[in-house]
């Protein structure tokens, strides 16, 4: 019996050891157009989802840019009522440990993850070129962030004379299953995780 189970063990281990291939394309301008392409088990798993396609109007593009709008007030307006001692599910983030301990590891998810030939271009632009600068005001800084990460090309440009959105992207990964739950597992037996997830549920 543990001889069966320990067999088990080193099979599943094995298995999970063995990287897994991503590829994907993804295209928005009118029409939404994307492509997933998932390789693992040396060709033994092979997954191609096709392309797809669905129109998309330009109302319901500025329906999503307002919202987007919407949510910076919404932000705004949640940090004026954070000093008058009313608490929120994100007041975990303010502990120090807890903060500390997630961007690890997100870092350490980014970096388990082999990435190649990742580009990503967004083009935005509103009715109201006032509309577009309140916008831009928003995710400007995130973009300047997004353009100096290695080992991915990020370009967002606003667009002040017309209506539109546009996004470009594709790339491919390449990540090692059994890391991932080695890093995951790791993060959840961190007790300045846990104190922050407590946080939340007291919250």
């Amino acid at each position: 019996m543990y001889i069966g189970f320990a067999i088990f063990v080193l099979v599943i281990t094995t298995t999970l050891a063995i990287p897994v291939n991503l590829s994907f394309h993804l295209s928005v301008s009118r029409v939404i157009q994307y492509t997933v392409k998932l390789r693992w088990l040396f060709g033994l798993v092979n997954v191609n989802l096709p392309v797809l396609e669905s129109k998309v109007s330009l109302d319901e593009e500025t329906v999503v840019l307002n919202v987007l709008e919407q949510t910076k007030s919404a932000v705004g307006s949640n940090k004026k009522h954070s000093f008058r001692g009313k608490k929120s599910p994100f007041s975990a983030i303010i502990m120090k440990p807890f903060r500390q301990r997630l961007i690890r590891l997100i870092s350490d998810l980014w970096r388990a993850i082999e990435k190649r030939n990742l580009c990503l271009f967004i083009r935005v632009g509103l009715d109201d070129p006032a509309d577009t600068g309140k916008l831009w005001a928003m995710i400007g800084p995130l973009s300047g962030f997004a353009s100096n990460i290695e080992e991915a090309s990020i370009q967002i440009e606003p667009e002040f004379n017309e209506t539109i959105f546009k996004l470009n992207s594709s790339g491919s990964f390449r990540v090692v299953p059994l890391r991932l739950i080695y890093l995951i597992i790791g993060a959840f037996l961190s007790p300045p995780l846990w104190r922050g997830i407590k946080q939340m549920q007291r919250v």
